[in-house]
């Protein structure tokens, strides 16, 4: 069925038309398909609705891009103040309590901190259940991709990592309503878009990004806190 296109922003459409193209243009390969049947197979017991939250920290700082205060914290459970009060802001504005929160991150201290589960599960109405990837968790020196990102790992685990990664992601996109993540990081986009063309809806409607000060100063869950998003 064709999208109704028409009444909609230049902005909005080109972010359709984006979600459009990585649904209909780009197919996993039969490696891929495989990796991507494993992760349907080993979550398919987490409860409707999910979010999926995409926790960036690492490389993103070498690109030139300046580093959002909460960013810059020691302690990576105290960056994920915003990240909490989000999920209370796409519940509302989704109208949903969710089951089930998927976390992705670029750093492996996020995912093994076994605090963080429940960081998250009590920004939620009903204490969603958690479930942390593991992309990043199999690889040999996590200080290093803590330190450096995917980028300073050799080649070979850098693939590994990638493909487990573009298996979560994509098994996101078939299960997730909505997204909360980073919007300089192409993961999260690409999560938005996924989620978007699934549900043919503009992805704009389904993601909220912890780094956007004009949303964070809108919402009222966040109006707050904006200040932290400053450099």
């Amino acid at each position: 069925k064709a999208w109704a296109l028409g009444n909609l922003t230049a902005q909005s459409r080109m972010s359709v038309l984006r979600a459009l193209f990585l649904r209909t243009l780009l197919k996993p390969t039969a490696f891929m398909k495989a990796k991507l049947d494993e992760v349907r197979r080993t979550r398919a017991y987490l409860p409707d609705p999910m979010v999926v939250i995409h926790i960036r920290r690492t490389d993103k700082g070498k690109d030139g891009a300046p580093l959002m205060k909460q960013e810059k914290a020691s302690d990576p459970k105290q960056t994920l103040f915003i990240i909490q009060r989000l999920l209370a802001s796409a519940e509302r504005l989704s109208q949903k309590a969710f089951g089930s929160i998927f976390v992705i991150s670029d750093n492996p201290y996020i995912l093994m901190d076994k605090e963080v589960p429940e960081i998250l599960s009590t920004g939620t109405l009903e204490k969603a259940v958690v479930l942390m990837s593991r992309a990043g968790v199999d690889v040999v020196d996590i200080e290093k991709l803590a330190k450096g990102g995917h980028y300073s790992l050799p080649l070979a685990i850098r693939r590994e990592m990638n493909a487990n990664l573009t298996a979560e992601m994509l098994w996101a996109g078939e299960r997730a309503s909505y997204v909360i993540g980073n919007g300089r990081s192409g993961v999260s986009q690409a999560l938005a878009q996924l989620i978007g063309a699934r549900l043919r809806i503009d992805p704009n409607y389904v993601s909220l990004f912890e780094d956007d000060t004009t949303l964070l100063q809108c919402l009222e869950e966040t109006k707050d806190v904006a200040w932290l998003v400053a450099p």
